[in-house]
């Protein structure tokens, strides 16, 4: 997103640093394996994209 010469998308990189921060502050910095780290991080945006769908559905 940010290589040399692009333009910065501002709404992408902000969500990406949002998305970094939750994820490591919710399952720490640290995975015994590349499996495991895909594994947590599938589970944290299922997580994350339901708690969105129950927000706008269910207006809570």
């Amino acid at each position: 997103m940010s290589k040399k010469g692009f333009k910065h998308n501002v709404p992408t990189e902000s969500l990406n640093g949002w998305i970094k921060q939750k994820f490591f502050a919710t399952y720490g910095d640290r995975f015994a394996n590349k499996e495991c780290f895909y594994n947590l991080f599938e589970k944290f945006s299922k997580d994350y994209n339901n708690l969105q769908y129950i927000k706008y559905n269910w207006n809570i």
